[in-house]
């Protein structure tokens, strides 16, 4: 049987991989919870924190590249980039 979070078994696998990438990046830490020893906190560290403050350049030229497309178009390129990624991190 094993544990289930949100009661989906897929979803909860995903998260527990994406826990331990994350981990391994020095992204995340696990901490005992205080209030109960019987749980984990995930906390962000400073290395994470840092990296929500990064915006990457833009090339202005590449920029050009999108100016046919319409909102929604993008919308679904980006939707289709963000899948292509995570299939290629698994």
């Amino acid at each position: 049987m094993g544990f289930e979070w949100f009661g989906d078994r897929k979803k909860s696998s995903i998260l527990f991989l994406d826990l331990l990438k994350y981990e391994k990046h020095d992204l995340v830490s696990r901490v005992p919870n205080p209030k109960d020893k019987r749980s984990t906190l995930i906390k962000l560290t400073y290395k994470a924190r840092d990296l929500r403050k990064y915006k990457p350049p833009i090339d202005s030229n590449k920029i050009d590249y999108f100016r046919d497309f319409s909102p929604e178009e993008l919308k679904s390129l980006n939707h289709l980039l963000e899948k292509l990624s995570n299939s290629l991190e698994s």
